[in-house]
């Protein structure tokens, strides 16, 4: 993976250039599939290539993130991502469930009231 700063452009315009090779090169159609349709913020895929290996071009967010900078509000902002993410694939898995079928995302959901119950139960050691 590299940094790769753009000629021309705004002084300080970079992205993200990705070779993957392997169970890797599917990675830009996996991205497509998979992280976008989530909505949420999440570098932009600007370009790929298909074959093995596949070269992905990524938007560059910087170095000011949560890997590089841990921050509480940042911390709190991905559990209310990740919170986000489940919740919208256990929409989308309950909404493709087949009739008299129980469906795999009614499993996924769940509400303050099991956090709570969670929270009791390790308190309790059990």
């Amino acid at each position: 993976m590299w940094r790769v700063r753009l000629a021309g452009g705004v002084p300080a315009e970079s992205v993200i250039v990705k070779r993957a090779g392997g169970e890797l090169a599917g990675e830009a159609r996996r991205y497509r599939e998979l992280v976008a349709p989530l909505g949420v913020e999440a570098p932009r895929l600007l370009a790929a290539t298909g074959g093995d290996p596949a070269v992905l071009v990524l938007q560059d967010v910087g170095t000011d993130n949560l890997e590089q900078r841990p921050t509480a509000e940042g911390y709190r902002e991905a559990a209310r991502t990740l919170a986000r993410i489940r919740a919208t694939a256990a929409g989308r898995l309950a909404a493709a469930a087949q009739p008299g079928i129980v469906s795999i995302g009614a499993g996924l959901r769940r509400g303050t009231a099991d956090f709570v119950d969670a929270a009791r139960r390790a308190a309790a050691g059990s």
